[in-house]
């Protein structure tokens, strides 16, 4: 399923002040975005699809959903996708295969993840000898997150006292797997966590109950390093249109008309993709772009602790985040973007640019 075609609705408000990326443009004019599944992660993009705001910018981008981060990754590597948003431990995998696999902008600084039960589950205990869901692989993405939530609540490890099966995170096929008692338990994101509790299932555990993912960014806007430095304009193009997107995501005078377009893509009713809206008010979304440096070392450490890393991996990975192509773009951007109505989304303060 892809979003809504580029240009449907009227001039996006909180983008009234707009340039194309260089003076000689981009040098191409048309990219594709994979994103994993339509979910509030990658609604900035959604909103700058729908709402025309990359074309605004010079670019013409699409949107394709991958269904796993090792998926949107693959597709990027093999020239089908240009960008991606996926959880930073897959591009920590992904670099050591492919060094020109790299970060260029920040994507969500939380980790919103929590992990549903069915409803007759009153503690971790009842989850022991279960099976649940994930769609990445063990050790990276939900898989990770699960089994973290699993180990700090419930002193439950992934292997000894529960296994884990491929399960699509997408609303429909996530209830279906807990209804059919395939799965006990799965680890997902708004809206599928609301769409899940109105059907009568219950979130046992918040990972931000886990100390090390608290303050921790969730994802990135992923690149091929050689495609960027190959289409510079085109890349500031689309940094600049995602940025003015999230500056759209958070003027609450749009606030109906995103809501509606999540609920359209994710497949759920607008009361539901409605609570997903707190993902816009924390103001998480990154106004400026820039990923900070302790995102990757802390991403590392999470991975050597939950086996997909070993030990002897270096703390930190140069090269691997590539802040100066959406810096470039957020200084070009008006003060009408830059300042705009919504939260600040602003690197926090105590954390420094990688």
């Amino acid at each position: 399923m892809t979003a809504g075609a580029c240009g449907a609705g009227e001039p996006p408000a909180a983008t009234p002040e707009t340039s194309t990326a260089g003076a000689a443009g981009p040098e191409v004019d048309k990219v594709t975005f994979s994103g994993v599944t339509a979910n509030a992660g990658n609604w900035a993009i959604q909103v700058g699809v729908e709402f025309g705001i990359f074309r605004e910018h010079g670019l013409d981008v699409s949107m394709i959903y991958s269904q796993s981060s090792p998926n949107a990754l693959a597709a990027m590597i093999g020239g089908s996708v240009q960008f991606t948003s996926t959880v930073y431990d897959a591009v920590v995998l992904a670099h050591q295969k492919d060094p020109r696999v790299i970060a260029v902008a920040e994507g969500y600084r939380s980790y919103p993840e929590y992990l549903v039960v069915p409803k007759e589950v009153r503690s971790f205990e009842d989850l022991r000898g279960a099976t649940c869901g994930a769609q990445n692989p063990e050790g990276i993405g939900d898989a990770l997150y699960l089994s973290k939530m699993m180990e700090h609540g419930g002193k439950l490890k992934v292997g000894a006292d529960f296994k884990l099966t491929n399960v699509n995170l997408n609303a429909g096929p996530a209830l279906a797997a807990l209804q059919s008692g395939q799965i006990k338990c799965i680890a997902v994101l708004p809206p599928t966590s609301t769409l899940l509790e109105r059907q009568g299932y219950k979130i046992l555990y918040d990972l931000q109950q886990v100390p090390e993912y608290q303050d921790l960014s969730f994802f990135g806007i992923i690149a091929l390093k050689n495609w960027v430095a190959e289409h510079p304009n085109a890349t500031r193009a689309f940094l600049k249109g995602y940025l003015a997107s999230i500056a759209f995501l958070y003027d609450p005078a749009n606030k109906d008309r995103v809501i509606d377009l999540l609920a359209k893509n994710a497949q759920v009713e607008p009361d539901v993709a409605e609570a997903s809206y707190t993902w816009v008010t924390s103001g998480a979304y990154p106004r400026d772009g820039v990923i900070a440096d302790e995102v990757i070392p802390r991403t590392i450490s999470l991975m050597k602790s939950g086996g997909s890393l070993d030990a002897s991996v270096p703390s930190d990975i140069a090269g691997l985040i590539e802040n100066s192509h959406v810096k470039a773009a957020f200084d070009e951007l008006p003060d009408s973007v830059k300042n705009g109505p919504g939260p600040k989304g602003l690197l926090p303060e105590g954390q420094t640019a990688a």
